[in-house]
């Protein structure tokens, strides 16, 4: 049963069933009660469709782009992100970059975005940095690249890239640190997980076309600002887990949700293998030490909750600890350990349906099963078959004698003579009723047949059980034998040739073994000719 524990060590490390990970990640976001006590300070100026269709289609000209971020900083805001790439200069208006770049150094708070290709994955991203006199204004860099999981959803988002913080870092940096320009990382790690959940309802942006007309001003005051196009046809859209009606987000919905998960603290942490490998561990030793021992015998439902438990876990370390521990491993772990279980009880009903309960030998169904088995062996060994029936003398008479308990103990005993006569692994002995014994041999050796059967009376004899109803005062048997020297006789004829053997024991005397049956099928039409050796 450690296989599941192994499994579980092994998927962690590996990174578990990313599908079935991501399935319960995403869910959680949607839980009503997560995040709902975090007021953003962050407005998304939105360059949308009305905008659009009030001050002319895009690109801007750089003069616009000036007026709106004079509007917001007239508004009085902490930080500004302005969202648009602004890497070349417009050589037919050059003034237009001057009244930008002086726009810039008017707020003075502006963080602009850098450009990010990935040409080659082993290659280092090419960086298309901003026009210089934007640059030289700008109070931060930061980089738009938006990290997309192998599903193509948005999970995550990378803080650090290269030199250059996050698009979201850098604002974050200015808004909250607006006299630190150093951009250093502070401990983070290379991926945070967006905390989607803070967000219960879509954020209400504010149009560039109601702040260039003057309108809804007052209400940017002291706020982080990111500016951006977002209409629609322009601004590429991303999945993401958000519990928004879609789950779609824009790329300045994608900031604003990074912005905040950085200024609430909130950002998640994946556990790093070690501490993975660790966690699914201790709760698969949990579950083998503890939960095993108690429930193997109670199917399906223990699984399935504890199964609930591991999700259960991964939930509330995400909530209380913005940690993240995917609980595949364990679920996997858990599936593998029912499937194992379940295999064990089946051949454990099997066992107990092909063994006899007194003397726990295999009855006269698994012995006929068995057969099969051994039979295919002695063939491809060419070994004979050798099946000796054994039934105690005067048996019905011992029972009415001593009564029927002594008779069970009579038949345990007999039973334990006989497992303890065959060769493990190789030879079987069997009850098939009654007082009626069976035990099946494989040799190259046909001789063993009646030094077995001449050791089996001597055991017997030497147990000294009396008998006082039978002519020789103590326990004895009588022992049929049938030999099938090609191991290609089917049992039921086999059977019949040793009970022949054995009757003609018991006609002689009793307490001893009759003429061996000796049988041999024809290699081409398998007959079942037999023959006598007295």
């Amino acid at each position: 049963m450690f296989a599941p524990l192994l499994l579980a060590v092994v998927l962690a490390g590996f990174g578990g069933l990313s599908w079935l990970d991501d399935a319960l990640y995403d869910a959680q976001f949607r839980w009503p009660t997560q995040g709902d006590a975090y007021e953003s300070p962050i407005v998304i100026v939105a360059i949308d469709d009305a905008s659009l269709a009030t001050h002319g289609r895009w690109p801007w000209t750089r003069e616009r782009v000036a007026d709106l971020l004079d509007k917001v900083t007239d508004a009085g805001v902490r930080a500004v992100g302005l969202d648009i790439l602004l890497i070349e200069p417009n050589i037919e208006n050059p003034e237009g970059d001057r009244r930008l770049a002086e726009a810039m150094a008017r707020n003075g708070h502006v963080v602009l975005p850098i450009g990010l290709i990935h040409k080659d994955k082993t290659e280092a991203p090419l960086e298309l940095m901003p026009y210089a006199p934007f640059m030289a204004e700008a109070a931060g860099l930061g980089h738009a690249l938006i990290e997309r999981d192998g599903d193509g959803v948005v999970r995550h988002s990378k803080p650090w890239t290269g030199s250059w913080p996050s698009f979201s870092l850098a604002v974050f940096d200015q808004a909250v640190f607006p006299a630190d320009t150093t951009h250093q990382p502070r401990g983070m790690p290379a991926l945070l997980g967006i905390d989607f959940g803070l967000v219960r309802q879509p954020r209400a942006p504010v149009s560039a076309s109601d702040l260039l007309n003057g309108r809804h001003i007052e209400p940017l005051r002291d706020k982080i600002v990111l500016i951006g196009v977002t209409a629609q046809g322009i601004a590429p859209l991303s999945a993401t887990p958000s519990p928004g009606p879609s789950g779609l987000m824009n790329g300045l919905e994608l900031q604003a949700a990074t912005l905040d998960t950085l200024l609430s603290r909130t950002y998640i942490q994946r556990l790093p293998p070690p501490y993975m490998i660790l966690a699914a561990t201790a709760f698969m030793l949990m579950w083998l030490v503890v939960v095993m021992r108690s429930i193997q015998s109670r199917g399906l439902l223990p699984h399935l909750l504890t199964m609930l438990v591991s999700v259960l876990l991964s939930m509330v370390l995400l909530w209380t600890l913005d940690a993240w521990l995917p609980p595949s491993p364990m679920l996997a772990a858990l599936v593998l350990s029912h499937f194992t279980l379940t295999l064990r009880q089946l051949r454990h009903v099997e066992d107990e349906a092909g063994t006899d309960p007194l003397t726990g030998l295999a009855n006269r169904r698994r012995l006929a099963s068995l057969y099969q088995q051994n039979k295919r062996r002695a063939e491809r060994l060419n070994h004979s078959l050798i099946l000796l029936l054994l039934d105690i003398d005067h048996f019905k008479k011992y029972n009415d004698h001593y009564g029927h308990q002594a008779g069970d103990e009579v038949l345990r005993a007999v039973g334990k003579i006989l497992e303890k006569s065959v060769r493990n692994g190789t030879d079987i002995a069997s009850r098939l009723g009654g007082e009626e014994f069976a035990i099946l041999l494989s040799s190259h050796d046909v001789g063993i047949a009646e030094e077995f059967a001449e050791r089996l009376l001597l055991n017997l004899e030497q147990t000294g059980m009396p008998h006082e109803a039978s002519p020789l005062g103590r326990l004895s048997t009588s022992i049929g034998i049938a030999i099938d020297l090609n191991a290609r006789m089917d049992f039921t004829s086999l059977y019949e040739a040793a009970d022949r053997s054995l009757y003609a024991a018991k006609n002689h005397g009793r307490n001893r073994f009759g003429p061996i049956e000796t049988l041999r099928a024809h290699p081409d039409l398998r007959t079942t000719p037999t023959k006598t050796e007295n």
